[in-house]
């Protein structure tokens, strides 16, 4: 059986050192040392690891308001988002996600994010990225 871990926009922000998102988590706290960590035992195991497209904009945008020097953190999402392109390991190509934005599967997310959102804190980024997770 295969494992495929998706990487969600905080541990995106975290692994690629953000400024200002070096941490996620709020009984948890996971920094970089973590977070680092955990993906290269996973993919020493085999685990493939999945990139969202809610992910990389998320990250992009959080990168984008950066104050300061956001030079490595930009470099850094880059090269991601090329290897993940490219299948390259330990990224496995997920190419279906333009399934996510076809009217029927677009309708059904906004009518159950807005239902979620409503009784959760889930960010329609979230509610997209545990869509694919479910896939």
């Amino acid at each position: 059986m295969r494992k495929i871990m998706i990487i969600d926009t905080s541990i995106m922000c975290v692994w690629l050192r953000v400024p200002g998102k070096e941490t996620t988590g709020k009984n948890n706290e996971w920094n970089y040392n973590n977070v680092s960590e955990h993906i290269d035992q996973e993919i020493n195991n085999g685990t493939k690891l999945c990139l969202p497209m809610t992910s990389v904009i998320e990250t992009g945008n959080h990168i984008a308001h950066v104050r300061g020097d956001k030079t490595s953190s930009a470099d850094n999402l880059r090269d991601v988002i090329i290897r993940a392109a490219n299948g390259q390991t330990p990224w496995i190509v997920f190419d279906q996600q333009n399934e996510m934005w076809k009217v029927d599967r677009l309708t059904q997310l906004a009518k159950n994010w807005n239902e979620q959102v409503k009784k959760t804190e889930h960010a329609l980024g979230d509610a997209i990225i545990m869509e694919i997770a479910i896939w």
